[in-house]
């Protein structure tokens, strides 16, 4: 029989060096027969291949594991096995689909309580640590931090999930818990920090609930990398009786004690009985003797009672119930059922399984014999082998008459003697002509040789016409599928269709190499995933068309003719004239500026954004305007002539992520004090008190948010895709609906007045997508066949809108190209 546990559970994950913590839904018995024959499952997973960015991916994964585990059937096992199946093959595909140059490769370790019963495995660099009675145990070998120590956790756990479409088959351990318990699942490459942690919890543990527990966990340790882990607790679901010590005077007494109902203690000698009645009395009362010896007696008579429920095994006859043996027996009996049940049950699904596998391999048995049969006579393989078989034979039969006639000796011929007139008794001997042995064996080893070679050539011929025929085959399977995927309006559908063209590309050029119509075939299915996602295909230049020294790294902005380029690197800003094409001019090299200390600034300063101010609304010169770490504000003219701005309440600035412009107001985006800054221009100053704009900032999770862009609303990127749009500081829908695959690892926002669209840049699918005002998807910018993935190193980008113009900023420099016009 299963005792009933209950557990609670708790998510450390570390994102971007901050450890998030977050209490799962939990608290539910997890023994059999209450809410799931199988028990519950705790998946925790962590992408080991990208710094960051990922969490919604694990979180689908794990997704993935938990609802394949509620439906799959069979054991606890099988179940497990079938989750870190179905999570590997959604991972793969998703690779697939998306086609990023770098696949995501994922760790995953599942916990699986059943009972008191617990069950593990994992994929990758996962462990997990089991705290029980202060000491740390663990249900699989501990994955380590260095390169070696991965590729052993690969040979000891399995690969990573998202490598391979299938999965081999993970270990398994398993592990009797016990109300107390404590369980530690790691998934990353820091482990040994997390065993660490592990040991630390074993003495913490025991005093302390789950919430607090993880707050010592916040504590213990500084996060210097990414990984994810979930803390789970094993509570007992139903009331525990403990034995008490022996009372002092001698005698046979002992009581139960339950973690529910007070103690009453059973049976017992009259020795000692006016101190047991003063500890049996409540407290607070003060009685007379006979109110407390009657008080006494009735808790007697509760505790003998059948209906007390506290009657155990504890002496040999106790009034009022059975006797030892009768209910020693008893309990043989249930068990003795219980044991025939599930044996049953074990039986009956032993059979079904056999029954149905037998079935099925039957029906492969069966279909693999068609197949087979089905390709020979496609191929015509008998006619094949039996031409091969007669030259075969005919060869042989040449080879070995030859040997028999040159090797065996011949008969020989008859001897003529001849008479010589001048010399009577002369005779000369005459016979046919013979061969020596070294001549008969060169004759048999050469026609030996030209038999072989023969049906050499015979075979490779036949080998070749198969590969040209499965050739055939694969490309016309993938011609189809492209066809298909040309008339398919279904997205999803068609992202299906040209990833089994995908596949299938693949294994030709597994078989056939770079071949030209492979070449070929990978052009087509680029362009068709192209037009697949909404893609309009944009060529850039071989050479960039600005070389900006040391490469760009943060901001570029387009006022007018001119082109603004900061490098947050080198701590330059580079300003470039342009003709009316939007082309830089080629007599003309770039002017160079560098924050020094005439501004006003100290050496620490750092540059780490910059905007445009027209001279609107009260400003009256237009400017580039820079904001430093340290929080002060410069301002850049056209002529060259740099200021120090002032900025009511600067001082009080908390980390600033960007700062914005519009109609000559300064926005400032300050994630430490979680707001946006509003400061309306006083000439060319700013000095009035601030405004916040997000009415209610509590709804933004600022620590994700990494760029801000502007058109009269404003729009803030986060870190997982996500855009929220404001208005009047007041959130308003983005939906971006129609967008395929979504954004996951967004770098930079751009919108304007005049552009009527809100950009985003995602160098790791190469692509830049544009938007409408409202989050309508309208189309994504990819390269075209043959670049080299300019758009895969961006850095920074802006658009020219007056030119319709796009400038992506990379490490070797920015290149240009005209944005085509919107259908």
């Amino acid at each position: 029989m299963h005792d009933r546990l209950r557990a609670e559970a708790v998510r450390l994950q570390v994102v971007r060096g901050r450890l998030q913590v977050r209490e799962l839904p939990g608290g539910t018995p997890v023994s059999p027969g209450r809410t799931s024959n199988w028990g519950e499952v705790y998946p925790v997973s962590h992408v080991v291949s990208h710094d960051g960015g990922t969490e919604r991916v694990c979180d689908r994964l794990e997704g993935v594991a938990q609802e394949t585990y509620r439906q799959s059937v069979g054991g606890v096992t099988n179940r497990l096995r079938q989750a870190m199946r179905n999570a590997n093959r959604y991972l793969y595909l998703r690779n697939r689909v998306r086609r990023e140059r770098q696949p995501l490769l994922a760790a995953m370790g599942c916990l699986a309580i059943r009972g008191m019963d617990a069950y593990a495995c994992g994929a990758g660099p996962y462990s997990i640590f089991l705290v029980a009675k202060g000491r740390v145990r663990s249900f699989v070998t501990p994955a380590e931090d260095d390169a070696e120590s991965m590729a052993d956790d690969s040979r000891r756990n399995g690969y990573p999930l998202g490598r391979s479409a299938k999965l081999e088959d993970p270990r398994f351990s398993y592990r009797q818990l016990q109300p107390g318990d404590w369980i530690l699942l790691v998934a990353g490459a820091q482990a040994s920090m997390l065993r660490r942690i592990a040991d630390q919890l074993a003495v913490i543990a025991g005093e302390n609930d789950i919430n607090r527990a993880a707050q010592h966990v916040c504590g213990m340790t500084e996060w210097s990398a990414e990984v994810s882990a979930l803390l789970v607790r094993v509570g007992s679901d139903t009331p525990q009786l403990e034995e008490v010590p022996r009372l002092k005077p001698e005698g046979a007494r002992r009581s139960l004690v339950s973690t529910v109902q007070t103690f009453l203690p059973i049976g017992g000698h009259e020795k000692g009985r006016k101190a047991e009645v003063s500890q049996r009395l409540p407290e607070g009362k003060n009685l007379p003797p006979s109110a407390q010896q009657r008080y006494v007696q009735e808790e007697d008579a509760f505790a003998k009672s059948p209906d007390s429920g506290l009657i155990r095994d504890w002496g040999e006859k106790q009034d009022g119930g059975r006797p030892r043996s009768s209910r020693q027996s008893h309990d043989f009996l249930q068990q003795s059922a219980e044991i025939c049940r599930l044996t049953g049950a074990v039986l009956l699904s032993l059979l079904s399984a056999l029954w149905g596998g037998g079935q099925r391999l039957v029906t492969a048995g069966v279909e693999l014999i068609r197949c087979t049969w089905k390709w020979i006579r496609h191929h015509r393989i008998l006619e094949r082998l039996a031409r091969i078989s007669e030259l075969a034979l005919f060869g042989t039969w040449a080879a070995s008459k030859g040997l028999a006639v040159r090797i065996l000796p011949e008969r020989q011929a008859s001897m003529t003697t001849y008479k010589a007139a001048a010399r009577p008794m002369a005779k000369a001997k005459v016979r046919g002509f013979q061969p020596s042995l070294r001549s008969r064996v060169l004759i048999g080893a050469l026609i030996i040789l030209a038999v072989a070679l023969a049906v050499i050539t015979s075979g490779l011929r036949i080998k070749w016409r198969l590969e040209q025929a499965e050739m055939e085959r694969l490309t016309s399977q993938v011609e189809e599928s492209l066809r298909l995927a040309e008339l398919e309006e279904d997205w999803r559908a068609r992202a299906a269709l040209l990833a089994e063209a995908q596949e299938l590309i693949d294994q030709a050029a597994e078989a056939q190499g770079n071949s030209l119509a492979i070449r070929e075939l990978s052009d087509r299915l680029e362009s068709q995933w192209v037009l697949a996602a909404g893609g309009v295909g944009v060529a850039f230049g071989s050479e960039p068309v600005l070389a900006v020294p040391e490469g760009v790294s943060r901001r570029i902005i387009v006022p007018h003719n001119e082109v603004y380029i900061l490098n947050e690197a080198a701590q330059r800003l580079y300003r470039y004239e342009l003709d009316q094409q939007g082309d830089p001019l080629a007599e003309q090299g770039p002017w160079t500026w560098e924050l020094s200390g005439e501004t006003g600034t100290v050496a620490a300063e750092l540059v780490v954004d910059m905007a445009w101010a027209d001279a609107a609304n009260g400003r009256l010169t237009p400017a580039v305007l820079m904001v430093t770490s340290e929080g002060s504000l410069v301002e850049l003219n056209p002529s060259g002539t740099a200021r120090n701005v002032s900025v009511s309440d600067s001082v009080h600035w908390g980390d600033v992520g960007a700062v914005r412009t519009y109609e000559g107001n300064l926005y400032v985006l300050d994630v430490g004090r979680g707001n946006i800054l509003k400061y309306v221009a006083t000439g060319d100053d700013y000095l009035d008190p601030p405004m916040n704009y997000i009415a209610k900032p509590e709804s933004v999770p600022w620590d994700s948010v990494i760029d801000m862009a502007i058109d009269g609303s404003i729009y803030l990127l986060l870190s997982n895709g996500s855009i929220m749009k404001f208005a009047a500081g007041q959130p308003q829908a983005f939906t971006q609906e129609g967008l395929h695959p979504l954004l996951e690892n967004p770098v930079a926002l751009f919108a304007s007045p005049d552009s009527g669209s809100v950009f985003v840049a995602e160098p790791s699918q190469a692509r830049i997508v544009e938007f409408s005002t409202d989050g309508r998807f309208l189309r994504q910018f990819r390269e075209t066949s043959g670049q080299d993935g300019a758009l895969a190193d961006l850095q920074a980008f802006g658009v020219d809108v007056a030119r319709d113009r796009l400038l992506v900023g990379t490490r070797a420099g920015v290149f240009s190209t005209s944005l085509p016009p919107a259908e």
